[in-house]
């Protein structure tokens, strides 16, 4: 288990018992993909299952990998992904509550071109994610070389080993400050925009509407976006850019 892992289940056990302290706790694991998107979903769903009584923990995956333990139940669900992934794996539940946005953009060592769609990509060398379904889909039948981690996929643009790189933009930025890395940028505008929904297994269908009901509150009352802004805040600094 990561570093990461241990603080995120000790953080979610802390929550879990100051709001359900009489009784004893469930456990829900969520894949975990590692990435700024899904920690930043992770700090949003673990208040919100706090005041269901309930303790989350996170199992860090390569995305491709998490998605295939979380259809087949051996994981509980994942903790977001973008919307129609019910279509590809039929055992997971969207929760139909939108918990983040991502935006999907290209980034790039010292190259600029106008950015006017997946085919602005073709001529180039592509790096990205392997499981992450935006990049996947809008990049098939394209040059694209395909790793497990955005550190990799950024290792290989800062070595000059792909042209361009297509991530979401939060993950991508938080992984220059990570690495240190220098020259590397975002195009503009972003490729594509997608909501990000938490999944279940359909073996906790029934946590579905409790859920739901939450993070609806959550999102009426303002704490959803603000838990948001801040963490995007705390993880990016002078970077962070203005996302809903």
């Amino acid at each position: 288990m990561t570093a990461w892992s241990l603080r995120f289940l000790a953080c979610g056990l802390a929550l879990a018992m100051c709001a359900a302290p009489a009784r004893a706790q469930e456990q829900l694991t969520f894949a975990a993909v590692t990435d700024l998107d899904t920690r930043i979903g992770a700090e949003v769903l673990r208040v919100a299952y706090a005041k269901l009584g309930i303790a989350i923990n996170g199992k860090e995956l390569p995305a491709a990998r998490a998605l295939a333990l979380s259809n087949d139940g051996v994981l509980d669900g994942e903790i977001n992904r973008i919307e129609g992934m019910e279509k590809l794996y039929p055992n997971l539940i969207r929760v139909p509550v939108a918990i983040g946005q991502m935006e999907g953009v290209v980034f790039t060592k010292g190259l600029n071109f106008p950015v006017t769609g997946w085919d602005s990509l073709r001529p180039y060398r592509i790096g990205t994610r392997i499981g992450l379904k935006f990049a996947e889909q809008g990049t098939a039948g394209m040059s694209v070389e395909s790793v497990s981690t955005v550190e990799q996929s950024f290792a290989k643009l800062a070595a000059g080993r792909v042209d361009v790189v297509v991530e979401a933009r939060l993950s991508g930025l938080w992984q220059l400050q990570l690495a240190g890395l220098r020259g590397i940028a975002p195009l503009e505008p972003p490729l594509v925009k997608f909501r990000l929904f938490h999944y279940l297994h359909k073996k906790h269908a029934d946590l579905v509407p409790r859920i739901t009901a939450v993070l609806e509150k959550m999102q009426a009352d303002g704490q959803l976006q603000a838990l948001r802004k801040e963490a995007i805040a705390r993880y990016l600094g002078s970077a962070a850019p203005v996302i809903p």
